[in-house]
């Protein structure tokens, strides 16, 4: 069990660059780099309610865009169940995260993975529609959101893609204990249901929102 293992311990490899097979869960097996999460993705175990919500639309072959993919976590899954006919989309604007995620990508073979540095800063290049246009990327099935307090600017950045692919959007909104992320999460749901989404809400330590065409 973890909680038999002394923190400091658990701190220590959790420092460590170090890449181990992840060992639970949907992602078992992957190879992942103790340093570059400081939760507990190396045991499979972040992230979990976004894991549920992913695994339920991921299959064979699907197009899925993760925006603010972050080390790899969920990019790392989804190229796993799509499979060489389907196709990863990782978008990220943090160096540590980028090199972390090229890591990863490489170690684990995941060959139907592209990932695209994004704009460090402002959210007026961080628009989906004109990148997905100007790359020619194929239409998504699946979007992960994770842009924390730029939520908003994302989501309306990708409105025309959203509205002509209809994906499912999974986003998520932090910190849930705070009024401007309440207010975001709120904002969000409006310009889904805009868009003709059905979006369900899971409170928690941070928001999760699914929203299905």
């Amino acid at each position: 069990m973890i909680h038999a293992f002394p923190a400091s311990w658990l701190a220590r490899i959790a420092a460590s660059e170090l890449a181990l097979p992840i060992p639970l869960g949907p992602r078992i097996g992957l190879k992942w780099i103790l340093s570059s999460s400081t939760k507990l993705a190396w045991l499979g175990l972040n992230d979990i309610d976004v894991t549920d919500a992913l695994s339920a639309f991921l299959s064979t072959g699907c197009v899925f865009y993760d925006f603010g993919a972050g080390a790899g976590y969920h990019s790392l899954m989804a190229s796993r169940v799509a499979g060489p006919g389907g196709a990863v989309y990782s978008f990220e604007s943090s160096p540590r995260h980028l090199s972390y995620l090229h890591n990863h990508i490489e170690m684990n073979r995941a060959r139907n993975i592209r990932v695209f540095a994004m704009p460090e800063g402002g959210t007026h290049e961080w628009r989906l529609d004109t990148l997905a246009l100007s790359r020619g990327l194929a239409p998504p099935d699946l979007v992960r959101i994770h842009a924390p307090g730029r939520e908003v600017e994302v989501l309306r950045g990708c409105r025309a893609l959203l509205a002509a692919a209809k994906p499912v959007v999974v986003l998520t909104v932090t910190p849930a204990a705070n009024a401007a992320a309440e207010r975001d999460s709120v904002h969000c749901s409006w310009l889904l249901r805009e868009l003709g989404y059905r979006v369900t809400t899971k409170p928690g330590g941070e928001i999760v929102m699914v929203a299905t065409p």
